[in-house]
């Protein structure tokens, strides 16, 4: 009798044993996976909205002339790109399907100004702040500290040059009578020039890192002796 009563016990502990796995099979595991497939699906939709590009300028150099610069640089497509100048919002493009923005005519002061951008897609997602990029506006003209050149001076030798050595308040690229000069170092020139008897017409030009120019002319005479 009691080996019977064990047995009925073992076969309805079976039966639910294969209920239990059914309903796992065919109404459980469905229900999990689904839930744990819109899990999987919403952190992409997540991680695909959080991909705005951090901005950056194609154009950009740190020196100019110009009180006013036309910036252009790339960011993820059709997003709203905010331009900060010296720490203030200066103001917002919206950047073409390409990524591709511009900023045009952006008034600077002189001296130093520091530059960086955000973007933010339609749905208010915000890039990663820019790099910080340093600009400085300078307009003054480079200057001719020494040279050894003065206008009505009279220059006698026998081998029909004249040398022209001197130096500038800042670095820059020079230029006598349109020929190039090769500096000796950072700041200071020494140039050969072909002369003939007579009368002799200098120019001096310097064009500093900025672009500024400036022209130096002394007349002289050079006689051979």
């Amino acid at each position: 009798m009691e080996h019977k009563q064990k047995f009925t016990q073992n076969i309805v502990k079976l039966l639910l044993l294969c209920v239990f796995l059914y309903a796992s099979l065919f109404y459980i595991a469905p229900f999990v996976a689904e839930n744990i497939a819109k899990l999987i699906g919403t952190t992409k939709q997540i991680s695909v909205q959080t991909r705005v590009n951090s901005p950056s300028l194609s154009n950009f150099q740190e020196l100019t002339n110009k009180d006013s610069i036309t910036f252009q640089g790339v960011s993820s497509g059709n997003a709203s790109v905010e331009l900060f100048l010296n720490d203030s919002s200066y103001g917002k493009v919206t950047a073409e399907t390409d990524g591709k923005f511009k900023f045009e005519n952006v008034s600077i002061i002189k001296g130093k100004n520091k530059i960086y951008l955000i973007a933010k897609n339609s749905e208010g997602i915000e890039s990663p702040k820019s790099k910080e990029y340093n600009l400085d506006f300078d307009d003054k003209k480079p200057e001719i500290k020494t040279i050894n050149l003065s206008n009505g001076q009279t220059i006698t030798n026998l081998n029909k040059t004249v040398t022209i050595t001197g130096e500038t308040n800042e670095y820059s690229e020079i230029e006598i009578n349109g020929k190039k000069v090769f500096k000796k170092d950072a700041n200071k020139f020494e140039y050969l020039l072909g002369v003939t008897e007579g009368e002799i017409s200098v120019e001096v030009k310097l064009i500093d890192k900025a672009g500024n120019e400036n022209k130096y002319f002394y007349n002289i005479t050079y006689k051979k002796g």
